[in-house]
């Protein structure tokens, strides 16, 4: 894969750049065309985006500009995907199996300057985040692509709006909540713990309900293959302030439920938190005490 200065150089050689996304993966290359060429604009290059095919009426909501069905000389390339053309001119390939292109191009772009991500740049690469990985569903998700998925979160992206559009069959409460549990998703690969945690204003801001915490798990387990224990802290509006947690397997959980006398329920525990802390520390203190014992077991 490519280096973030090598794109930098190649970007700086040329002032004229087509882009050419992939139509095997139309839902990732071409969002990650749109953002790409918007920071070509930022950065006072000429770029089009060449697309043969209408545009998918389900990024229709991007409203992708500069598409073009002509090559046309260019002066330089960018591929994304395995696109292959016939042109002999400067091109730069940028693709990698088994990660979507709107990764790579939001890993890159951090690296060369992140303040070019802009709210409408993020939501576009992560439109093809989601789109790339059939909105998380995908088995053997890669703990980065979610830790990128959660950048592009904190950088604006409109979430709510991709999911809206890309798909419908869950209800916009659990979507929202979510989009805020992945912006703030951790993973640590050696204990194969992963934990998130909800504030009273991601339920506020979601619309959820404690009920969507089941849904929320089983989201969770179900699309992160890696981890073998899951734990989502909650600070509901009401007061109430627990963490569930989940392992895969039952025994996993018996040695944090024996010390301290908590019952075991579908592969879940549920904890009472501290509410004189704040929800961060009390969760970090968690984490600890559960890999702890994971160790000694």
């Amino acid at each position: 894969m490519i280096t973030s200065e090598q794109l930098k150089e190649f970007i700086d050689n040329y002032n004229s750049i087509l882009i050419v996304p992939s139509e095997d993966i139309k839902l990732d290359s071409l969002p990650a065309a749109f953002a790409l060429s918007l920071i070509l604009e930022i950065l006072n290059k000429n770029s089009n985006i060449f697309f043969k095919k209408d545009v998918p009426s389900r990024l229709k909501f991007l409203q992708i500009q500069k598409i073009v069905s002509s090559q046309n000389n260019p002066q330089s390339l960018i591929i994304l995907g395995e696109e292959k053309t016939n042109i002999a001119t400067p091109t730069l390939n940028i693709n990698k199996a088994q990660i979507p292109v709107s990764e790579v191009i939001t890993k890159l772009i951090k690296e060369i300057d992140a303040t070019h991500i802009s709210k409408k740049v993020a939501t576009s690469l992560l439109t093809g985040v989601i789109g790339a990985t059939q909105n998380f569903q995908k088995p053997n998700l890669r703990p980065q692509t979610l830790f990128v998925a959660a950048y592009l979160i904190n950088k604006e992206a409109d979430n709510e709006t991709i999911v809206k559009n890309l798909y419908k069959t869950k209800s916009l409460e659990l979507m929202k909540l979510w989009g805020c549990a992945i912006s703030k998703f951790c993973y640590e690969p050696k204990t194969k713990i992963s934990w998130t945690i909800l504030e009273k204003e991601d339920f506020q801001k979601s619309k959820a309900k404690k009920s969507d915490l089941v849904l929320l798990m089983n989201e969770l387990k179900g699309n992160f293959s890696q981890a073998n224990f899951f734990v989502i802290s909650a600070d509901l509006p009401d007061m109430e302030r627990f963490a569930i947690l989940h392992s895969r397997k039952r025994k996993g959980l018996e040695p944090f439920a024996k010390k301290f006398s908590l019952p075991i329920k579908n592969s879940s525990i549920v904890v009472t938190l501290n509410k004189n802390l704040s929800l961060e520390n009390t969760t970090e203190q968690l984490i600890k005490d559960l890999t702890q014992i994971t160790k000694d077991s």
